[in-house]
């Protein structure tokens, strides 16, 4: 399982964005790049089922990779 924090999706949320601002990782991305993430790094997964998480104002992603 990989949980990831996002920028969020909707650009009114302007706390969500300005805690992905003060994140001090140097990868934020979105849903969209964690997924072709995933695929990259997991060519040969039998299964991968992602879970978008909604709790204002923070925005996740997961992924569960089964072989």
């Amino acid at each position: 399982m990989i949980i990831d924090g996002l920028v969020p999706s909707d650009k009114l949320n302007v706390i969500g964005y300005t805690l992905a601002k003060l994140d001090r990782g140097r990868f934020k991305i979105r849903a969209k790049e964690f997924k072709e993430m995933i695929a990259f790094a997991y060519p040969h997964a039998g299964c991968v089922r992602y879970t978008d998480i909604k709790s204002f104002p923070h925005e996740l992603v997961a992924a569960m990779v089964r072989r």
